[in-house]
C-alpha cells in the first residue's frame, strides 16, 4: 500500500463530527510582553524542556528560544540557505523539527526538516535543513482572483504524525477546513490534494498534536479590518477520539475566548506543554492608536485523557547524504571537502560539466566548458547554506548535496 492509499484508509472526504464546547479553562497570562525580537511570534513548538518560536514572513531565518517565566529570547538557532518568505508554523515528531514555509501562495512551497539533536547541540550556531517541496494539485490552484483575504488554500497549520505531515488550510471565504497529507521525507515533491474537510468558525492559525493524549489543538480567530479598529475573535479547537488518522471523525472541541481580554488578539502559535497543558502566543498588533502587545497564555485542559505511552512515540532515522557520487560504472566520480570553505574539488576520469543549485532551485554556479581530471571550484562567493552539485558526463548526470561554510 502506498502513501496516499494508507492515508484514504483512514480518512473519508466527508466526515461528520460532533462539537461539543471545548474542554478548555479560561487562559493563564504568563507574559504580558514576549521580547520584541519574537513581537511577530507564530509558529510554537515545545522540544525536551524547552520552547521555540520564529517569527512570521519576512523575518529572519531563525529560530528562537523563549525563556517562559520572563519571556525572554534565550537562544537563537539560524538556519542556513534559506529565506523566511513566508513561516508560518512549526511541527515535531520524536526526532525531527519542522518548519512551515507556506503561508503565501506561490510556487516555492517549502517545509524544512530539522534534526532535534542538532537543534539542541549547544556547538551549533547555524542548521542546515533538509527540504521538502510542494505544491497543491487543486484544478482552481492558484486562485484567479487571488489576494491576502480571498484564498481558500493558505496553509498557516500543520501538525506531524506518525510518517506524515498534515496542513490545515486557513480558508478566508467560508471556513472549511481543508486537510492536507504530505510524507515527512525529505528532498522530494510532492502534489497535494485535500483529504478531509471541517467547518469551523474562524480562520485556522496554528496546530499541535500530542501524542500521548492523540489530541490535535487548532487555533486561529476571526478577522474584520473594514473597521479603525480590527475586530478578531480567537477560537481554540480540540479533536478528540478519533481512530487512525480520521481526524474529524472524534469530538470537535471549540472554545471562543474572545472575551477574556485577548479580543483582536492574532493569536497563530501553539504548542502542548504536556497532554494537560497548552502554551498560546499571539502576534503585536499596532494599528493607529491601538497596540496590542504579544503575550505567552497557558491554557489547561479539563480531564486530559492519556491514550499512549510516551516511550512508544516513532522515530524517523536520517536519510543519509553520501560524500561521494558514485554510479554502477566507477566510483572515480568524487566531490571533496564536504562541508567546504572555499573550495570544491570535483575530480572524474570523462569529460564532465559541473553546475551548483540552490535549495530554490536557482543555478549560482554552471561551467561552460568541459572539465576532465581534478577541477578546483571557487565557491567562496556562496552564501552559507546548502547546495547540489549536479555533474553532468556524456552519459549520465548525477546530484551530490553539499554544504557551504
Amino acid at each position: 500500500m502506498n502513501f496516499i492509499q494508507k492515508i484514504l484508509a483512514t480518512v473519508a472526504f466527508v466526515s461528520v463530527a460532533f462539537f461539543v464546547s471545548a474542554q478548555v479553562e479560561d487562559p493563564t497570562v504568563l507574559v504580558e510582553e514576549l521580547d520584541q525580537t519574537i513581537s511577530e511570534t507564530s509558529g510554537l513548538a515545545f522540544i525536551n524542556g524547552r520552547l521555540w518560536t520564529h517569527n512570521d514572513s519576512d523575518g529572519e531565518p531563525k529560530i528562537y528560544c523563549i525563556d517562559t517565566t520572563s519571556g525572554q529570547v534565550i537562544g537563537t538557532k539560524v538556519i542556513a540557505g534559506v529565506t523566511n518568505e513566508d513561516w508560518e508554523d512549526l511541527a515535531k515528531d520524536k526526532t525531527h523539527l519542522y518548519i512551515g514555509n507556506f503561508g503565501s501562495v506561490s510556487s516555492n512551497l517549502q517545509i524544512l526538516r530539522i534534526k532535534i539533536e542538532d537543534l539542541e547541540n549547544p556547538a551549533l550556531d547555524t542548521l542546515v535543513p533538509r527540504i521538502i517541496k510542494f505544491t497543491y494539485g487543486n484544478s482552481d490552484y492558484p486562485e484567479a482572483d487571488f489576494s491576502a483575504t480571498n484564498t481558500r488554500f493558505d496553509c498557516e497549520a500543520m501538525i506531524a504524525k506518525d510518517d506524515t505531515i498534515f496542513l490545515f488550510s486557513k480558508n478566508w471565504i467560508d471556513h472549511k477546513t481543508y486537510l492536507y497529507a504530505i510524507p515527512n521525507k525529505a528532498n522530494d515533491f510532492h502534489t497535494i490534494t485535500p483529504i478531509d474537510t471541517l467547518q469551523l468558525d474562524y480562520l485556522v492559525c496554528g496546530a499541535d498534536y500530542d501524542y500521548t493524549s492523540n489530541t490535535i489543538a487548532l487555533i486561529g480567530y476571526t478577522y474584520d479590518v473594514s473597521g479603525s479598529i480590527p475586530d478578531s475573535k480567537p477560537y481554540i479547537t480540540l479533536l478528540r477520539n478519533f481512530e487512525g488518522n480520521r481526524f474529524f471523525s472524534g469530538t470537535v472541541e471549540t472554545k471562543d475566548f474572545s472575551a477574556l481580554s485577548t479580543k483582536y488578539s492574532q493569536t497563530e502559535g501553539i504548542a502542548f506543554r504536556d497532554y494537560g497543558r497548552l502554551w498560546v502566543t499571539n502576534e503585536k498588533y499596532t494599528r493607529r492608536l491601538i497596540t496590542i502587545k504579544s503575550k505567552l497564555r497557558e491554557f489547561r485542559i479539563t480531564e486530559p485523557q492519556q491514550v499512549n505511552d510516551p516511550n512508544t512515540e516513532p522515530t524517523f532515522p536520517e536519510e543519509s547524504d553520501s560524500d561521494q557520487i558514485k554510479d554502477s560504472k566507477s566510483d572515480d566520480k568524487t566531490f571533496f571537502p564536504n562541508p567546504a570553505h572555499d573550495i570544491l574539488n570535483v575530480c572524474l576520469t570523462e569529460p564532465y560539466k559541473i553546475d551548483i543549485i540552490d535549495l530554490k532551485g536557482v543555478t549560482v554556479y554552471k561551467s561552460h566548458k568541459e572539465s576532465i581530471g581534478h577541477t578546483m571550484v571557487n565557491v567562496s562567493f556562496l552564501p552559507q547554506g546548502s547546495y547540489i552539485a549536479r555533474l553532468i558526463t556524456k552519459d549520465t548526470t548525477s546530484e551530490f548535496k553539499f554544504i557551504k561554510l
